[in-house]
């Protein structure tokens, strides 16, 4: 039990720190000259990366945990969402 709770509170804090260094990233591009094409081209490409990463993280772990808490009969929102306002997202049963 010990090792499940620190497994989660790794997992909260690596997704806090993937939210700040994605914040910092865009904060820089958002300030940042139209001049210096380079470094901007560096900056977005590197959120794009931290953000693919991120969510990986939270699909296959957090959101994971969360569908194993929930009961059988219980709408997934985020999926129910997702269904909604993405006309090409297929859920998680339909791929089987």
């Amino acid at each position: 039990m010990a090792d499940t709770h620190a497994r989660r509170q790794n997992t909260l804090t690596l997704l806090g720190a993937e939210h700040r260094a994605i914040e910092k990233r865009l904060d820089a591009f958002k300030h940042a000259t139209d001049h210096d094409l380079e470094r901007n081209a560096t900056l977005v490409q590197r959120a794009g990366e931290l953000l693919c990463k991120h969510a990986v993280v939270e699909e296959e772990i957090l959101y994971a945990a969360r569908a194993a808490l929930r009961k059988p009969d219980e709408i997934d929102q985020n999926e129910a969402h997702a269904e909604l306002f993405l006309p090409n997202h297929r859920s998680k049963d339909s791929r089987r």
